[in-house]
């Protein structure tokens, strides 16, 4: 009966015997560097599966750890007053957001909360509202459409 030993070598190299056949198998550099560059492209895949993304440019813009409620729901509907229906979630945080504009209390949709307009960080494309009171309290409302 013949049996295949493999056992660890050096230099990148693993050595077996099947029967009175001796092998030698090199790894060259090339491939490993090709496992690795496989290996950190994967994790980049895993790390950006975590996040929420903008759907326009894929920049990370929130975590699902930073969903907030507010008054009792993650999730709002809401009319603006040109006629457009906007779905929303609330975000403690948004680092891939930028918010711009004066912060204003018309129109707003959460009470004793005034607004900014926020964008994706990356390519400027409007994701939502920064919301914000004079106490000190804020979240972001993201439309939901526009992430990944």
């Amino acid at each position: 009966m013949n049996v295949f030993q493999i056992a660890d070598g050096k230099n990148n190299s693993l050595w077996g015997k099947f029967g009175e056949i001796e092998y030698k198998l090199f790894v060259s550099d090339t491939d490993k560097k090709s496992k690795k560059d496989t290996k950190d492209k994967n994790k980049e895949k895993e790390e950006n599966e975590k996040y929420i993304l903008c759907g326009h440019c894929k920049n990370k813009i929130t975590l699902p750890v930073y969903k907030k409620k507010i008054h009792e729901s993650h999730e709002h509907t809401f009319l603006n007053p040109s006629g457009q229906v906007f779905n929303i979630g609330c975000f403690e945080k948004a680092d891939g957001c930028i918010s711009v504009g004066e912060s204003i209390r018309e129109w707003t949709w959460f009470y004793g909360y005034s607004w900014q307009v926020s964008l994706c960080g990356q390519c400027l494309k409007h994701l939502g509202w920064y919301y914000s009171t004079k106490l000190g309290q804020s979240f972001f409302g993201l439309i939901l459409d526009t992430l990944i």
